[in-house]
């Protein structure tokens, strides 16, 4: 079964991979059959094909623009992307994709080309060290471990404001005037401070729509009484069926933290005319008698 490539970036040709071989040492002079042979079938992960059909599952139509250019604009077409087959794929692509959690060619497409600019990698650097820094930035992807394009987009971030993090950290610790330093600090804590807010966009992506359940044990001892529900207020709630007038646990922990006269205040005078006579009376007034029209 021939392989269908899922990177449109061209492939070497044959005169390019024989001229390729002697790499593999000066002493060899055939590669092993397993090598050589372009019609070896390549072992199919069966965890990768079933990674591949369970998102095929959760998104079984794709569909995909096709845009030809006219002389009054372009023009715009809507057709259904054909699905692909996995068994089709080489591995070393098909474990690419789930790493990446898509099974669109052109979203794997578009992640592999800005692998090195989340590395911060420039054309002009060496190829090496494009390749190494873009490996790097993929085995970050990786251990975050993606499950969808979101947290992969979101996953290729991380790993972008974190290697910009250690470079800021870097210039940090090799400038040598206060300006220099405080432009290099903002930086670093923005970068920081970004890093942070990402992981934690993460965690609240993934845990979005799930429902946690507290399980809390009670021990209720012989005559007491347990309660079930929010308690607002604190305190001791009162003993049901007892009655009204009776005087609650909660007032008799509490005069304890109070002085003397806030426990037992001084009763005042009622509202009627019981303990009237003993007050005195202003001069120039007269007390009316009871009854007294």
């Amino acid at each position: 079964m021939s392989k269908a490539s899922l990177l449109t970036a061209p492939r070497p040709s044959e005169r390019s991979q024989k001229a390729a071989r002697p790499i593999l040492g000066p002493n060899t002079r055939e590669l092993p059959k397993a090598i050589a042979s372009p019609t070896s079938p390549e072992p199919v992960d069966a965890d990768a094909l079933a990674a591949w059909d369970a998102r095929a599952r959760a998104k079984p139509t794709q569909t995909k623009l096709k845009m030809s250019k006219h002389d009054d604009g372009i023009a715009v077409t809507i057709e259904v992307a054909k699905s692909v087959d996995p068994k089709a794929v080489p591995e070393a692509e098909l474990a690419f994709a789930n790493i990446l959690a898509s099974n669109s060619p052109e979203f794997v497409n578009t992640i592999c080309n800005q692998l090195s600019l989340a590395a911060g990698s420039g054309q002009s650097e060496p190829m090496a060290d494009v390749e190494q820094a873009s490996n790097s930035v993929l085995a970050l992807v990786h251990g975050i471990g993606p499950r969808d394009e979101v947290e992969t987009m979101l996953a290729l971030q991380m790993a972008a404001i974190h290697n910009s993090t250690l470079k800021a950290t870097w210039k940090l610790s090799h400038t040598s005037t206060i300006p220099q330093q405080d432009s290099a600090s903002n930086m670093l804590n923005k970068l920081a401070r970004t890093f942070a807010a990402q992981v934690e966009a993460l965690k609240k992506y993934r845990s979005s729509g799930e429902q946690s359940i507290k399980v809390q044990h009670v021990t209720v001892a012989d005559g007491g009484q347990a309660v079930i529900g929010n308690i607002t207020g604190g305190g001791v709630p009162q003993k049901t069926g007892g009655q009204p007038h009776e005087p609650s646990q909660t007032g008799q922990s509490r005069a304890a933290l109070l002085g003397y006269e806030q426990a037992n205040p001084v009763p005042m005078p009622s509202a009627s005319r019981d303990g009237l006579d003993s007050l005195p009376v202003p001069r120039g007034t007269g007390r009316r008698t009871e009854g007294a029209g």
